[in-house]
């Protein structure tokens, strides 16, 4: 099955929120004076956010919505998480736990999947919650971004239950 993302009232508001973050931005450079340090320490700190943060996820979100790909797809075989470009067999996975909003995943060989994970930050901090803290539950799944309703939300945990016991035999 294939899963696509939905604009929801989340989007709406995250929209809203980068209008204003975007505005906060253009008074610190263009309306404020550039020559005081903290104006210009705080519209750089803004920049630097934006620019590692807030523009990448809205690229992603933008190339999910704009070309109709899906962000989560399962099968008898594994789960591909389009979102963040890592597909999880279900021979590797242990346990899993779901709410509302994500989807966690824990692994019997997390180490086989460290690879995958694009972003180099969340590398180092998966491999070492993994390593020094023996953290299993680190791979995680953002279903809030799928938006089903309380029925969807319902037949789909059913739907990757019974994918994840067909999985295993």
């Amino acid at each position: 099955m294939k899963y696509y993302l939905t604009f929801s009232r989340t989007s709406y508001i995250n929209l809203i929120f980068g209008v204003i973050y975007i505005l906060i931005l253009l008074k610190y450079f263009w309306i404020g004076q550039r020559h005081e340090a903290i104006n210009y320490f705080i519209a750089t700190c803004f920049v630097g956010y934006l620019v590692f943060f807030v523009l990448p996820r809205l690229a992603k979100v933008l190339y999910f919505c704009i070309l109709k790909r899906p962000i989560l797809e399962t099968n008898d075989v594994f789960i591909f998480d389009h979102y963040k470009n890592i597909k999880y067999y279900w021979n590797d996975i242990e346990k899993i736990n779901t709410t509302n909003s994500r989807i966690t995943l824990t692994l019997r060989e997390p180490h086989k999947y460290f690879r995958e994970i694009a972003n180099p930050f969340s590398r180092l901090r998966t491999r070492v919650l993994c390593d020094l803290y023996n953290e299993t539950a680190l791979f995680k799944i953002d279903i809030s971004i799928l938006e089903f309703n309380e029925k969807e939300n319902t037949r789909f945990l059913q739907t990757l239950d019974e994918l994840n016991i067909a999985g295993k035999n």
